[in-house]
């Protein structure tokens, strides 16, 4: 009597990190919210591939009267038209973390969009009424 043959078969799965390229983001402008108006003013960038993001991002929501200040930027993905930052923060003096995405969409800005949480909390933002934002590879 013949036992059948297993034959095991090993399954290689390979994890490829995407190494952080260069970029610079810079803008400022305002954008409408549900309840009022917020005006932003940021500077973003990573100098080398693999280097670390650097930067300085403000956001100030007129109507809640909440003002945002990065602390350090941890964080630079661009791509294409768009791209993500975060890092930590302070809004109104107390520490804070914050994620933000921004679309340019061609001169003179009016297209483009702003976004920013905080905390985990919900994106505020919009379409720029006024400003630009550009990116930079």
């Amino acid at each position: 009597m013949t036992m059948p043959t297993q034959t095991a078969t090993a399954t290689r799965t390979s994890t490829v990190t995407p190494v952080p390229v260069s970029g610079r983001v810079t803008g400022g402008g305002t954008v409408l919210l549900s309840d009022g108006r917020a005006t932003f003013g940021l500077e973003v960038q990573r100098k080398q591939d693999g280097g670390p993001a650097t930067g300085q991002v403000t956001y100030v929501d007129h109507s809640a009267g909440e003002v945002v200040h990065s602390t350090t930027i941890t964080t630079l993905i661009v791509a294409g038209p768009a791209a993500s930052f975060g890092g930590t923060c302070t809004r109104n003096g107390v520490p804070c973390s914050f994620t933000a995405t921004v679309q340019d969409l061609g001169e003179p800005g009016r297209n483009d969009d702003f976004f920013i949480s905080v905390n985990g909390g919900p994106a505020e933002g919009g379409t720029l009424v006024a400003g630009n934002i550009q990116i930079h590879k």
